[in-house]
């Protein structure tokens, strides 16, 4: 019907009964809180909600930005052909707490001049490729105002030789956390 509004049918041995019922939250985010609260503390959960479906527009619309830009995306097969790529335990740290049960970040990993890039979901940053590249970055959108960055300048900053030298090795990427008020600043941070 639209609108998360859907007709329902309700059957028994004699009856039949049609209503319309509207969905109030995503199936996950029910599942995000334990049942006690859903009563409880329905305001402050809807709130919580909101705030993360907020992120998560903004997120994907830094998404549809690239993806109608036809820059690719899940681009590994890509790093993985750039010389020199190396597999390191990584660890993204944000210079702020990030709020929330509903934290379902992602950490979008862009190369070669931002004409490929790859998602990565933060709670699967365990180990990643990367490999040198001067245009290289990583964004990870917060909020609907908000964005961390790991700069081109901070990549550049990763000794390869080192890494490469290590029996495990291991890289921490600290994120730096920017106001986005205007799509000039994010297209600034992407330049």
């Amino acid at each position: 019907m639209g609108n998360d509004t859907y007709n329902m049918s309700l059957v028994s041995d004699k009856k039949k009964t049609n209503i319309q019922v509207k969905a109030v939250m995503p199936i996950k985010h029910l599942f995000a809180y334990p049942p006690e609260s859903w009563k409880e503390k329905y305001d402050e959960v809807m709130a919580k909600i909101a705030v993360e479906e907020k992120r998560l527009a903004s997120q994907f619309a830094v998404y549809r930005t690239f993806e109608v830009g036809r820059t690719g995306f899940f681009n590994w097969d890509r790093i993985m052909k750039m010389k020199d790529n190396i597999m390191v335990n990584s660890e993204f740290e944000f210079d702020k707490k990030i709020e929330g049960e509903l934290t379902d970040i992602d950490i979008f990993y862009f190369v070669d001049n931002n004409k490929s890039f790859t998602k990565i979901n933060y709670s699967n940053t365990d180990s990643i490729m990367i490999a040198p590249d001067s245009s290289a970055k990583f964004i990870a959108v917060l909020s609907d105002t908000e964005a961390a960055f790991f700069s081109s300048e901070d990549y550049n900053k990763i000794d390869f030789e080192m890494l490469r030298k290590s029996t495990t090795p291991t890289y921490k990427f600290k994120m730096k956390s920017v106001p986005i008020t205007s799509r000039m600043i994010l297209k600034n941070w992407l330049a």
